[in-house]
């Protein structure tokens, strides 16, 4: 528990140095996988030290996967009920462009994550990544 304990707290300064500030609301980005899983569950481990207003997880649906989409869907709408954190679910239409389905997913994903953090009063939106996902970092 040690580690989970210099994670959470590492995700913490990290907030705060990035301007995260007490009665903020945070929007997280979570599909599930073990990089936003991780994240959101630091975030939520440190809400109430940091005086987070809420937090909620959200889970963009690209419709590229609907079998796997609907089991991901009910494990962070688990994940989020178990932690008392809000949760959206965001079906979005990707539609191939000359960049390929990936960069038109990750626009359709970050337009979408943007429209909720406006719509449940979200300062910031947060994403995990694992250390392979240096396209995506680099494209952000």
């Amino acid at each position: 528990m040690a580690v989970v304990k210099d994670f959470r707290q590492r995700v913490a300064r990290a907030l705060q140095a990035g301007g995260v500030a007490r009665g903020d609301a945070l929007c997280v980005a979570c599909s599930y996988g073990p990089d936003s899983l991780a994240l959101a569950d630091a975030v939520l481990g440190v809400r109430r030290q940091l005086g987070l207003a809420a937090v909620t997880l959200c889970y963009v649906d690209h419709g590229l996967r609907p079998t796997a989409a609907l089991r991901e869907q009910e494990q962070v709408r688990a994940f989020a009920d178990a932690h008392e954190a809000g949760c959206e679910i965001v079906p979005v239409r990707v539609a191939r462009r000359p960049g390929g389905w990936e960069a038109a997913a990750r626009e359709a994903r970050y337009l979408a994550l943007e429209e909720v953090a406006g719509r449940v009063g979200a300062r910031f939106v947060l994403t995990g990544h694992t250390a392979s996902d240096q396209a995506e970092t680099v494209l952000d």
